[in-house]
């Protein structure tokens, strides 16, 4: 038979466990609708090392940037996907 005390912890097990996924799950979701495109990040990559944009690819909240230089040389450059910072 189910004791009055089970039921409750119960309960308040299931109920603690919706509050703490919660808010990750919001702010999950916010870090997604802030990020910057990929067509602005390859914009961005361009400013600082011009040439043709061969690849991008999203890995987590940085972008990564392919571009192939005029001098033949193939360089990778990293987009901060939310503030749009670049660094080699």
């Amino acid at each position: 038979m189910i004791t009055l005390r089970s039921l409750f912890l119960a309960s308040t097990l299931i109920l603690s466990s919706h509050i703490v996924l919660v808010p990750a799950t919001v702010a999950q979701e916010k870090q997604e609708q802030q990020k910057i495109s990929k067509s602005l990040a390859a914009q961005k990559a361009q400013q600082v090392i011009p040439g043709k944009v061969l690849k991008v690819e999203s890995r987590g909240s940085v972008y990564r940037v392919k571009i192939h230089q005029k001098s033949g040389r193939v360089v990778y450059v990293t987009v901060d996907a939310i503030t749009g910072k670049v660094s080699r």
